[in-house]
């Protein structure tokens, strides 16, 4: 991975890590007065790859403010903890959504695939317009334990690709689908990892399943290719379903092995299953996108956090 950084003549920041391209605007800079908010001039500086400020006369007397630039921002929830862990960019400009949320009262739409909670804590799908001002569709998604969405994909006709877990025995699935049932002997309350695709309205499952053995999977990033066929990775136990071609088709010995997963681009069957990692704990959060649009990283924030399990 290479990262690197430049300042904009305008006076943004570019950050470059890998094929990701990320653009800071450029700050807004003030004092307080009598007279109400001075601006102060301002500007990201880049020297060495040290990102720092450059800063016009101010007085130095008095507190310097300096913010951030939000082109776009809103809330997502309802009255309990929810937590979005990725996002990914629609063809249209839309906006996709995914985490777990604990609130019944999450806004889902009408008509959406599932609008009410079905117990414990249910991973959520969200689709925002690009100006974030209406939900084109927001549906919960899971079964009677706890599921949460870690990451997503989209492609070019909007339908979205969401990986992560669930301990429910009565996921969503799809028939004919790779796994439609939890595995034989699975002990209540452990995770399988799944892999859902949702149609552009988020109105039905175009295939659903789970991914897993009898102990615990977790997915934590997926990405499409042109076909449709999906490729999702993630922390695995040594009983996840995996392909005989594979170069690693045997459990490895460590605590958590990463596992590289292909399904077809109807859910059907598997293209390949792979594990990667050496007799120590290894884990995957994120794959490169095989098309423009491309899944981020998951991220946190504290308020009843609910983790991925061991």
């Amino acid at each position: 991975m290479s990262i690197g950084s430049s300042s904009g003549g305008d006076g943004d920041l570019l950050l470059h890590v890998g094929e990701t391209h990320l653009r800071f605007g450029k700050p807004r800079v003030y004092q307080g007065s009598a007279e109400g908010r001075r601006s102060v001039a301002g500007a990201w500086t880049l020297e060495n790859m040290t990102v720092g400020f450059r800063l016009g006369a101010y007085d130095a007397s008095k507190a310097l403010v300096i913010d951030p630039t939000v082109s776009l921002a809103t809330y997502l929830g309802g009255s309990g903890s929810d937590q979005a862990f990725a996002v990914a960019l629609g063809a249209d400009g839309s906006v996709f959504v995914t985490g777990n949320t604990a609130s019944a009262d999450f806004p889902a739409t009408v008509g959406s695939l599932q609008p009410m909670t079905a117990g414990g804590s249910d991973l959520f799908v969200v689709r925002l317009n690009s100006t974030f001002t209406a939900s084109l569709y927001s549906t919960f998604l899971g079964g009677s334990g706890d599921d949460a969405g870690r990451g997503i994909a989209v492609d070019a006709a909007g339908n979205a690709y969401v990986t992560g877990f669930t301990t429910s025995p009565n996921f969503p699935t799809t028939p004919g689908a790779v796994r439609p049932n939890r595995p034989i002997g699975e002990p209540p309350g452990i995770a399988d990892a799944f892999v859902v695709k949702l149609n552009p309205q988020g109105s039905a499952l175009v295939y659903g399943t789970y991914l897993g053995g009898v102990n615990s999977d977790v997915g934590l990033a997926i990405a499409i290719d042109l076909a449709g066929n999906a490729f999702v990775t993630g922390e695995r136990s040594p009983s996840i379903s995996r392909s005989r071609s594979a170069p690693r088709s045997c459990f490895l010995g460590g605590d958590r092995d990463v596992f590289v997963t292909s399904l077809n681009s109807t859910g059907t069957a598997l293209r390949y299953s792979t594990f990667l990692g050496e007799p120590v704990p290894t884990s995957a959060t994120r794959l490169p996108s095989m098309l423009p649009v491309r899944p981020t990283s998951p991220g946190r924030r504290p308020a009843r956090p609910l983790r991925a399990p061991p």
